[in-house]
């Protein structure tokens, strides 16, 4: 190709037609300024391609971070939460109508009482799109959703949770010794048998016991109410990620 341009150009200056050379070079060089054009919006085209697939995969990857913490805080979380609620429902009723019951049962549902869980989520795939660059997510307000769900509101709620519980911490320990004097849990025939012995002779209206209570049912309500909150906002935002993840591909 390059050979048959450099012959017309050669024929034209060798028949002197000079006015008719100047059109055909001005020709030429059009078409390599289009030649150029092209291959430039077809690399650009390869470029914004790679971006999207890119931009896909950080969105499917935080997208089953999300839905993975889910899974722990309807699954685990919510399980424990609901041993902690039985364990509190039973003692302050007993607590309230001041009823005699077996001091097993108070203690079995002691130990529900006192259960607690850690907060904590997966931020392995936010970190991986901070180190490509949060540009990579096109979608501004999406992008500004997932940066706010794992700098402020993740960490928060982490706070608010775990904070709670290593406050109270050292309180539950005071009023522990205060009832509980010591007790024994052993196997016997393949069945956990636990043998209590409490300082106290009532433990159901003893004012530490009663003052745990409260300790407790503080934290579940403060515990229970932020998960609830972080699994709303979560699926939220999973929910706005699909309908990007609809539009890329």
């Amino acid at each position: 190709m390059i050979k048959f341009f450099r012959h017309i150009r050669k024929s034209l200056l060798m028949e002197n037609k000079t006015s008719k050379y100047f059109k055909y070079a001005i020709g030429e060089i059009v078409l390599v300024v289009i030649g150029i054009l092209i291959a430039l919006s077809i690399n650009n085209w390869n470029e914004s391609r790679k971006q999207r697939v890119k931009e896909i995969d950080a969105l499917e990857n935080i997208k089953t971070s999300l839905l993975a913490d889910l899974e722990l805080y309807n699954g685990i979380f919510k399980l424990r939460l609901s041993w902690k609620q039985k364990g509190l429902e039973y003692l302050k009723e007993v607590a309230y109508y001041k009823r005699k019951v077996p001091e097993d049962s108070i203690f079995n549902n002691y130990f529900g009482m006192i259960t607690d869980i850690v907060f904590r989520y997966d931020s392995g795939s936010y970190d991986a799109l901070k180190s490509s660059g949060f540009d990579l997510i096109q979608n501004k307000e999406l992008r500004k959703k997932i940066i706010n769900t794992y700098q402020i509101q993740l960490p928060a709620y982490m706070g608010f949770i775990n904070d709670k519980l290593d406050r109270s911490e050292p309180l539950e320990n005071e009023y522990n010794k205060d009832i509980f004097k010591d007790y024994v849990a052993k196997t016997k025939k393949n069945k956990l048998e636990v043998s209590i012995d409490f300082k106290v002779d009532n433990v159901i209206e003893h004012p530490s016991f009663l003052g745990l209570l409260r300790l407790e049912n503080g934290k579940y309500d403060n515990t229970i109410s932020r998960i609830n909150r972080v699994i709303f906002f979560s699926e939220e935002l999973i929910k706005e990620i699909d309908n990007e993840l609809q539009i890329l591909k």
